[in-house]
């Protein structure tokens, strides 16, 4: 996750935390995965925020960028 796609995972992970009403304590996109550090409100369980993130940006990323589609 570098270059381009890492510019773009990191610009979308921001906006879906900031649309879960979290805040990023560090974000950190490597090659193979993302370290991601933030704070929700109590009301969200870990997974529902997981699932939310993972399955918006996933399915955006492939959108944007179809090459990721045959790794």
């Amino acid at each position: 996750m570098i270059g381009p796609v890492g510019e773009r995972l990191t610009e979308l992970i921001q906006a879906k935390v900031a649309e879960l009403n979290g805040e990023i304590v560090a974000l950190e996109a490597q090659p193979d995965h993302v370290h991601l550090f933030a704070g929700f409100p109590p009301t969200l369980a870990v997974r529902q925020i997981m699932h939310r993130i993972k399955g918006a940006i996933s399915y955006l990323l492939l959108q944007e960028f179809p090459f990721l589609k045959s790794r």
